[in-house]
């Protein structure tokens, strides 16, 4: 949530080699492995693409979790 309570959404897309982050608002993501290791980690102002090796990730923006599958 923003400082006025509201909901920031935030898209997430696991693609070939990377993940897609979209956010209508400034926000911290952290991308975490399986085993739980924070393997990237980035202050997004809109959108970005964060290169990673083929897995399954948990990227957590704001308030929000969502798992992704990176091929």
């Amino acid at each position: 949530m923003n400082e006025n309570g509201e909901e920031i959404r935030v898209q997430v897309a696991g693609l070939n080699g990377k993940v897609s982050i979209k956010s209508d608002e400034p926000v911290d993501v952290n991308i975490y492995d399986m085993a739980g290791r924070n393997v990237a980690n980035r202050s997004l102002v809109s959108e970005c693409e964060i290169s990673l090796t083929a897995g399954i990730y948990v990227v957590k923006a704001g308030d929000a979790a969502i798992k992704v599958v990176v091929r």
